[in-house]
């Protein structure tokens, strides 16, 4: 492994150990094989991706919104812990067959007083704020950015005052 693979999969450690949060997989363990290779075990996840899970079960506006606003706030306890996760995007946010959202993968997370790394180029294009892709330090604006990118896919109505006034009734 390259000394940069190594300092993510320390940091995705590290962080992770941190964010015993529900809402977020928990770490369960991690270190070192004999060898040197790194490993985690994380808590299974049994669900579907965010977009797969609303499509799957036919869902109107109300119960998609409600998804995006459990991912909401499953990132606002992240972010109070002052950890930007970097690569939201639907596979990373699961629903479980209850309902419950869980988001996964903090390989390219980073804290918010973390310097900029050469890791931003691992965020998913599509999902990334353009900052991130410019190379700029982790912020929590550009996870809100990557989420409302998510949202508008996986609840692509026009009519912006439905959605406004679903999402006020629900905060």
């Amino acid at each position: 492994l390259t000394a940069s693979a190594v300092a993510r999969f320390e940091r995705e450690r590290n962080l992770l150990a941190e964010l015993d949060l529900p809402g977020i997989a928990r770490l369960v363990d991690g270190g070192w094989t004999g060898p040197g290779q790194p490993w985690l075990a994380m808590e299974y996840v049994p669900g579907r991706r965010i977009d797969a899970y609303a499509d799957h079960h036919g869902l109107a506006t109300r119960p998609r919104v409600q998804l995006l606003l459990a991912a909401c706030r499953t990132l606002a306890a992240a972010h109070s812990r002052r950890i930007v996760h970097r690569d939201l995007k639907p596979q990373n946010l699961l629903v479980r067959d209850d309902g419950t959202v869980v988001l996964v993968d903090f390989g390219i997370a980073a804290t918010l007083d973390q310097p900029p790394t050469s890791t931003n180029h691992l965020a998913t294009p599509k999902y990334a704020a353009p900052e991130q892709l410019r190379g700029e330090p982790a912020s929590t604006t550009a996870d809100v950015y990557s989420l409302a990118r998510l949202g508008r896919e996986l609840v692509p109505v026009a009519d912006a005052d439905t959605i406004k006034s679903l999402i006020s009734a629900a905060i």
